[in-house]
């Protein structure tokens, strides 16, 4: 029990343990998602491989888990030969190094016999490791573990499993752990990264541990995590929120509530601590504001996150984010960032658009403000003060209330240079340009290039692992880091990691030449989000808003972020099936394989329908838009100008159909081609005639499908700008009114944003 009297009260997570042998380092393990708990893809990453005859499943539920919420549970019917590995393929170990192959597993019902293996995940498949067999019971997990020294690289990499050839069985199986060093059990590895990450109360007779000097003193309240500390003072504005950076902890933001009006707090009465658990610590602050209102508001901090949750309590109406930031980011996977530099603000405040998170850069480098909220209701400004270099984002203005919405979230992610800026005049348009700064640590990284129309390019870093090999980024690159997209054609792509390095280039587009990168900004460098392999503990924007809203009514919201493919999107693309008949032609094989052919060519037929009907939908779309956008004229004349400039990019719709012929090359006209491919099947020309007839009917086929590709690229692209370009005409609303109209316009690109045939380039423009 806390006494009253006791007001030097710390909540210390820094503990003196005995270090945890190389290798048990969550961080080195060579499983992506070991536990499964990923959310939203427990079973990401897993497979089973087993012999013909054999019946096999899997699937990941919480009935029993061993480490974390969820498990695999592995279920086996009739088993023939070598039986069922149940595994996943990870990298390959240096020859001459110990490794430790461990997981926690038990058996459903009955017992089962099983055993860990490796093997090379490439022809000739050969062993790298095998255990002995061990008996798994039902009662309770039993860890396998084995421990071996690779004997040859396996540049390939490895596939790490358990073996099972045991007929009708079912096992479970929990945190695999694939490391380089002797075996840790992981009941002792968990209890000492719990207490590394846990949070305690000191009564202010112990210590102060060497890492809170300086930040926590005499008569203050410290909630504190792995990641970050809350400290509470008397006659201060609010919590003081400093960020660990190795040893030393430094102040990243201060929290000042706020009443109605913005009525600023001016002083701290008193606080106490509501909550006190390992897992979690609740404070309470109760303050004066500049007006003389009595408010008050909790700030909650948890283990093993960078995240503050605050609730508003009585009085409490906003909550003032105070820190200093470069840049304010609102991310957008669906049509680049919403990226607002502090220089290029000339006036002292601007209303951001609420939609559920704000990223600021803070001014030191090393450290990333990020507040989420659970309501696009929410009003959100920006206060900026200062000049030239020394211009910055002072506060950001968050409103909520306990009647309406009680909670915002508040996060600081550290580390060395977490975010960098490259001035765009210095990059050079072919050649890469290799950045002074060292990647942090492997993430998703997200890199936004301004341009000189005032958009935003934001582009996914690819990770480059071999020669033209790269991860990370959810498509392919073809040699030279080169990439064709239907709107921008083929181009260079535009930024790179390799290892800890970064390279950027300012890439030119040459079918869109209007698309310039702004010589005078910056390329802004941030971490979007965690990877198969980020190391354990670290957190990146996708990962703070997927944490805050966990458990809360918009808990989907990170799933809804994604860009959704057209479940027709489907069939085989022109190019592709015209390019196999000619083959076939070619051969002379074309009667022997009528059937094959036939069937092909109803596939390409359906495909040719499927991109015409989502450019139906586009169309469709920008008519009803345009109807939406006349009425408002009418209605609210002081709009005038800010619909006809959205109208203008809704114009490009008839200049995109006009410019690619689309009344004339539709699906009937592929389909008049289909026929005569089919007719020229059976003819008994010469080959050579047949030949040239297939070919020049694969280019009359290819004209049709590469229009309609260029199309649907081309609608999407101006469907983007018209959602960035609404975007940022909400920070510069002078008003509600052009505020709530250009909201409107945004929310309405998402009827066509939020998915995508492959052919729109999505996921890599």
């Amino acid at each position: 029990m806390i006494q009253r009297s006791a007001v030097f009260v710390l909540l210390s997570f820094v503990l003196q343990v005995a270090p945890v042998p190389k290798g048990a380092q969550a961080a080195e393990n060579f499983f992506a998602n070991p536990s499964f708990e990923k959310r939203g893809g427990g079973e990401d990453g897993w497979r089973v491989d087993k012999d013909r005859g054999t019946v096999c499943q899997f699937a990941v539920d919480n009935a029993a888990t061993a480490a974390g919420d969820h498990s695999i549970r592995v279920t086996i019917g009739e088993v023939k030969g070598w039986g069922t590995q149940f595994g996943q393929g990870v990298q390959g170990g240096k020859k001459g190094t110990t490794y430790t192959f461990a997981v926690l597993a038990k058996a459903v019902r009955e017992p089962v016999v099983v055993r860990l293996q490796i093997e090379r995940r490439a022809k000739p498949y050969d062993r790298v490791m095998a255990s002995g067999e061990v008996t798994l019971g039902p009662e309770g997990w039993t860890e396998l573990h084995h421990t071996f020294k690779a004997e040859k690289d396996c540049p390939e990499g490895w596939f790490a499993y358990i073996s099972c050839r045991q007929t009708s069985c079912e096992y479970r199986a929990d945190m695999f752990r694939l490391y380089e060093g002797d075996y840790v059990p992981y009941a002792q590895l968990a209890r000492k990264q719990e207490e590394a990450e846990a949070v305690r109360l000191f009564d202010g007779k112990a210590p102060l541990p060497p890492v809170l000097s300086g930040v926590a003193g005499k008569g203050d309240l410290c909630a504190a995590n792995s990641s970050l500390a809350l400290v509470l003072r008397k006659g201060s504005k609010g919590p003081e929120c400093y960020y660990r950076l190795g040893e030393r902890m430094v102040r990243g933001l201060t929290l000042v509530a706020a009443g109605a009006g913005g009525d600023k707090t001016r002083a701290v009465d008193s606080f106490k601590v509501i909550e006190n658990t390992a897992r979690k610590i609740v404070l309470e602050a109760s303050a004066t504001t500049e007006a003389g209102k009595k408010l008050t508001a909790r700030y909650s901090v948890k283990r093993g996150q960078p995240i503050i949750e605050i609730q508003a309590g009585d009085g409490t109406e906003r909550i003032r984010v105070e820190a200093r930031a470069k840049y304010a980011v609102l991310p957008d996977p669906f049509c680049g960032d919403l990226l607002v530099s502090a220089d290029a603000i000339q006036a002292p405040r601007l209303r951001f658009p609420s939609e559920h998170m704000l990223v600021e850069l803070l001014e030191d480098r090393n450290a990333i403000a990020m507040s989420v909220w659970p309501s696009a209701s929410q009003q959100v400004n920006l206060n900026l003060d200062g000049s030239g270099n020394s211009r910055a984002i002072s506060a950001a203005e968050i409103g909520f209330s306990k009647e309406t919405v009680p909670a915002v979230w508040v996060a600081l992610l550290a580390s060395p240079d977490i975010w960098h800026e490259k001035r765009q005049g210095d990059l050079h348009p072919v050649k890469d340009t290799k950045l002074d700064w060292k990647v942090p640590f492997r993430a998703a990284w997200r890199a936004d290039y301004p341009r000189t129309d005032g958009l935003t390019d934001s582009w996914k870093c690819p990770i480059r692992v071999s020669t033209n090999r790269y991860e990370g980024v959810g498509f392919e690159l073809r040699k030279a880091r080169t990439i064709w997209t239907s709107a921008r054609g083929s181009f260079a792509y535009p930024p790179c990691i390799e290892g800890d390095t970064c390279f950027l280039r300012k890439t030119k587009f040459e079918p869109v030449p209007d698309i310039q990168y702004d010589d005078n900004r910056s390329a802004v460098v941030y971490p979007f989000g965690t990877l198969d392999g980020s190391p354990a503990g670290v957190f990146a924007v996708m990962d703070v808003l997927a944490a805050a809203l966990e458990g809360t009514p918009k808990a989907t919201l990170p799933d809804d972020l994604q860009i959704r493919r057209v479940e027709r999107d489907k069939w085989p693309a022109t190019c592709f099936v015209t390019g196999e008949y000619e083959k076939i032609f070619d051969a002379g094989e074309e009667k022997t394989k009528k059937q094959f052919l036939l069937e092909r060519l109803d596939a390409m037929h359906n495909f040719v329908l499927g991109i015409r009907s989502r450019m139906d939908e586009f169309l469709v779309w920008g008519k009803k838009t345009h109807a939406w956008l006349a009425k408002t004229k009418a209605e609210k004349p002081q709009l005038v100008a800010l619909a006809d400039e959205f109208d203008g990019c809704l114009a490009q719709f008839g200049k995109i159909y006009e410019k690619r012929k689309l009344d004339e090359r539709t699906p009937p006209a592929a389909r008049v081609l289909i026929e005569q491919v089919i007719q020229l099947i059976d003819s008994n020309e010469e080959k050579e005639k047949k030949l040239e007839k297939a070919k020049q009917l694969g280019r009359d086929t290819r004209t049709i499908g590469g229009n309609q590709d260029s199309a649907i690229g081309e609608f999407r692209m101006f469907t983007k700008r018209l959602r960035h370009r609404a975007g940022i005409r909400m920070t510069e609303a002078q008003d509600d009114a052009a505020f709530e109209f250009a909201r409107e316009m945004r929310q309405r690109t998402m009827e066509m944003l939020h998915c995508a045939f492959g052919h729109e380039s999505a996921a890599a423009d």
